[in-house]
């Protein structure tokens, strides 16, 4: 909670997720493992029963908050992915929703999804599809054909050893399998994924059952909780203190999960164990201290509420300061405590369901049917609200990233080989532009450009390898972006082969990085390294100097403020944005380099102190950072004016690349 809230300190505060696992394995597992020890079986039938009693109505409840709220104040726009995602929510999918959707749960965009969280809640109703049928079969083996009952009734000292291996092994096979995805493209399936996630699952039952399989003078036999010794209770807060490094140590730069997600499950294996062990320890004592009895009482309810609140604040009233997110956060509590007294535990203990298991799942498909047709209905009414004209503007505005022939001449996040793409007149000199997507969307621009000036123009930029001497690390891979360095390494010597009369260098000014100036010699020493291969072939070296942008996504904000009936104008931005400062740190760190000349058309896409976020009917940002493609090519002609002022009226040297057809891909 204090995660999502933003308070300082707790920057690792998602791996109360991993805890949430763990512990939802731990008491399982057991409660699962005791009844076929006292029945010889598990009742599938009141084990779903129970669960859809316990988590279904609430989380309906909270769906049709969301749909009433985001279809009042929320535009087509934005509807739309929010009714995607309530969908899966519904049918208890929405963490492979958001994996095949490739979100970054870390990212500022994940932000703006009021169900993001439901990933989680996806991932435990998975588990309890699959997990009482692995313990069950682990504990009783599998029935013989026409026999009605488990062979061999209650579990031996075998089967529930055999129980234990099942789990290591569950363990082994999701922990490689997350290794594996841990560092590429697919970090994301690591992520959200429940077969990625059920080690945690595994580790927690492991906890429940190691410490009970106990032998004495008749041999192994399987104790219960109470019976478990309390000699390592120090253990108990060696695993608390576990969880809190993580939680405060932890960072959206920490690789995870991964190896860095044993710390905080491990930990709370340890902490459940001695906590359960005996009632009368100090660790136990804290933690049934009131305050925190009552926060579990309502966890759930609060997990459900807290984060649509937040998302949804934030969204009408802009960045929320800190003391604003805290009293959201609390006031979500109020929520939480109503949906408690009035839907959860009503229908939890709710005699007429309870009494037989049927009952419960009725309910369970009665739910599950009215939430998805729910997320279905209003997914077909934000479409066609969508079908106006200025909506659909909007919506292509989202789209707006290449110009014509210029799709496929960025690498992407994974490459290390070169990409280049050329236009314009192949006799011209050559000009080339290097950078990362912030020189990608000055594309369209600089095609015009050349066209304009008769200029041999070759592209050789990157998706997310920003113009700098050093490693990156990349939030989306949970890695450090190795792939830039060879890149920045390939591309340089091929700068070196082309010989270009004019280098134009552009890269985004990421407000941590150079905030604190940790990345002002990285860039100097890039500019350097691209100067003196420049300059050999008598070639200059231009900084583009990154323009002001939204930070926020302005085709949603227009959608959103003309389905209101508001200005467009509310949508503006200013030039003094928060990315002001690390725009001027990285200039300052490129001019510092002898023959490097600085670019800046900031006046060209803010003429005035206000940002104009549509101009002459043209939107002029596709998402909160980059152009659309039809506002690049409106900046052409300043653009071909500053460039050929610094290619200057002498004799352009470099050479013409020769045998490549224009504007496609060379690798």
């Amino acid at each position: 909670m204090l995660y999502h809230a933003g308070v300082p300190g707790f920057a690792g505060g998602y791996v109360g997720v991993d805890v949430f696992f763990v512990l939802s394995g731990y008491l399982i597992t057991g409660i699962l493992a005791a009844e076929v020890v006292r029945t010889g079986t598990v009742d599938l039938r009141r084990f779903y029963a129970r669960r859809a009693r316990r988590l279904l109505p609430a989380m309906a409840v909270l769906l049709v908050a969301v749909t009433a709220f985001a279809f009042v104040f929320y535009s087509p726009l934005e509807q739309g992915p929010i009714a995607d995602t309530a969908v899966a929510t519904a049918g208890y999918f929405s963490n492979f929703h958001f994996a095949a959707g490739a979100t970054d749960y870390l990212a500022a965009e994940a932000e703006t999804n009021p169900l993001l969280h439901t990933w989680s809640l996806s991932v435990e109703e998975q588990f309890y599809f699959v997990w009482p049928v692995l313990v069950l079969l682990a504990l009783t083996g599998v029935r013989r054909r026409g026999s009605g009952a488990p062979s061999g009734g209650a579990p031996s000292a075998i089967s529930q050893r055999r129980l234990i291996w099942v789990m290591v092994a569950v363990c082994v096979v999701s922990f490689a399998l997350t290794l594996y995805l841990m560092g590429t493209l697919r970090t994301h399936w690591a992520f959200f994924g429940s077969p990625t996630r059920a080690w945690e699952f595994g580790l927690g039952a492991l906890g429940a059952m190691v410490p009970r399989l106990t032998r004495d003078a008749s041999g192994w036999r399987f104790g219960s909780l109470e019976e478990v010794p309390a000699a390592s209770r120090w253990l108990g807060w060696l695993g608390l203190a576990g969880i809190l490094v993580a939680g405060c140590l932890y960072s959206a730069r920490t690789p995870f999960p991964g190896f860095a997600a044993l710390l905080p499950a491990v930990a709370t294996v340890l902490a459940l164990r001695a906590g359960t062990a005996r009632t009368d320890t100090s660790l136990a004592r804290a933690l049934a201290w009131r305050p925190l009895q009552e926060l579990g009482r309502l966890s759930y309810s609060w997990y459900l509420w807290h984060w649509p609140v937040l998302v949804f604040a934030a969204g009408m009233l802009g960045h929320l300061p800190l003391w604003q997110r805290l009293a959201f956060a609390a006031g979500s509590l109020v929520l939480a405590e109503a949906s408690y007294r009035l839907v959860e535990d009503p229908v939890r203990h709710h005699r007429f369901l309870a009494e037989r298991s049927g009952r419960g799942l009725a309910l369970a498909g009665m739910l599950t049917a009215f939430g998805v047709g729910l997320a279905l209905g209003w997914g077909h009414l934000a479409g066609e609200a969508a079908g106006s004209p200025e909506q659909q503007a909007y919506a292509a505005a989202v789209l707006d990233r290449y110009g014509e022939g210029a799709e496929g001449c960025i690498g992407g996040m994974t490459e290390t080989d070169v990409i280049e793409c050329e236009f314009g007149d192949e006799s011209g000199p050559v000009v080339l532009l290097l950078g990362d997507s912030h020189a990608d969307h000055w594309l369209p621009a600089m095609t015009l450009a050349a066209e304009l000036e008769g200029w041999h123009l070759v592209t050789l930029t990157h998706s997310g390898c920003d113009m700098v001497d050093t490693r990156e690390w990349s939030d989306t891979l949970g890695r450090f972006h190795d792939e830039c360095s060879i890149w920045r390494d390939k591309t340089v010597v091929r700068v070196g082969e082309l010989s270009p009369a004019l280098v134009v260098v552009s890269s985004a000014a990421t407000e941590d990085e150079y905030a604190d100036g940790t990345w002002s010699e990285p860039t100097t020493a890039f500019y350097r390294r691209v100067a003196a291969v420049s300059a050999e072939a008598g070639g200059r070296v231009v900084h583009l100097r990154d323009t002001p942008r939204p930070g926020f996504a302005l085709p949603a904000c227009l959608s959103r403020k003309t389905w209101r009936g508001d200005g467009t104008e509310a949508c503006a931005f200013s030039r003094e944005s928060p990315y002001a400062a690390a725009i001027e740190a990285q200039s300052a760190a490129a001019r510092r380099v002898e023959g490097v000349r600085e670019v800046d058309l900031s006046e060209a896409v803010c003429p005035d102190e206000a940002c104009e976020p549509v101009r002459d009917g043209v939107v002029t940002f596709r998402d909160d950072n980059h152009f659309t493609a039809a506002f690049a090519a409106t900046l052409a002609p300043a653009l071909a004016d500053a460039l050929g002022g610094e290619l200057g009226d002498g004799p352009l040297r470099g050479t013409p690349v020769d045998d490549a057809p224009s504007a496609q891909p060379v690798r």
